[in-house]
């Protein structure tokens, strides 16, 4: 186990630690501390099981790289930090490898016809997955109803943004998996603004 700063209100503490995610190596952690707006990032010694404060991000705002209201935190294979943010309803990738922080791209999610997420994680392939509240709900609602009436509700739609921006949707029958040139993009990072 692992001890991430101390409980606090400043730059290198916590003080309301909401979401974690870690590279692939374990050598670094990103901390997202809502009291603050801030992802915080820390540099994991494996051997001496200790944790060193490296940067934060920039900040409760609206400019890129700030934050509001993060639901969901991921970092991909390159080592860059996607976050998705509820109140400002966007993903941004920002850059925090260094010892700054640099925004890479962002996308509104109102664009995508996206409203509500609710959490992000990548995939090995590189996929983006936007869970979105409401109509998760209203589609488990649904499949509910389907079961009870005796309509079985075996088909199940999933939301996902590829990192180049396209917003699909897919619909997947029990026991039947999408054919691979359908479930995304490989090793494709082309994510633009």
């Amino acid at each position: 186990l692992f001890h991430f700063g101390s409980k606090g209100k400043g730059p290198t503490e916590l003080y309301e630690p909401k979401l974690l995610a870690v590279t692939a190596d374990a050598q670094v952690a990103y901390i997202y501390d809502s009291y603050r707006y801030e992802i915080k990032k820390f540099a994991i010694d494996l051997e001496g099981k200790q944790t060193r404060h490296v940067v934060n991000s920039q900040g409760k705002g609206t400019e890129p790289g700030q934050l509001k209201d993060a639901v969901g935190l991921a970092v991909d294979r390159q080592g860059l930090v996607w976050v998705v943010d509820a109140s400002r309803e966007d993903l941004q990738i920002l850059d925090l490898r260094g010892t700054s922080c640099l925004p890479v791209a962002s996308r509104r999610l109102g664009d995508l016809d996206l409203r509500k997420p609710v959490g992000l994680a990548l995939s090995p392939d590189g996929l983006a997955w936007l869970p979105v509240g409401w109509p998760l709900i209203r589609e488990r609602l649904a499949r509910r109803r389907a079961r009870r009436a005796g309509g079985g509700g075996g088909a199940r739609t999933h939301g996902f943004l590829h990192p180049a921006g396209q917003c699909e949707c897919r619909t997947e029958r029990r026991g039947h998996r999408l054919p691979a040139e359908q479930r995304g993009l490989r090793d494709h990072y082309g994510f633009t603004p």
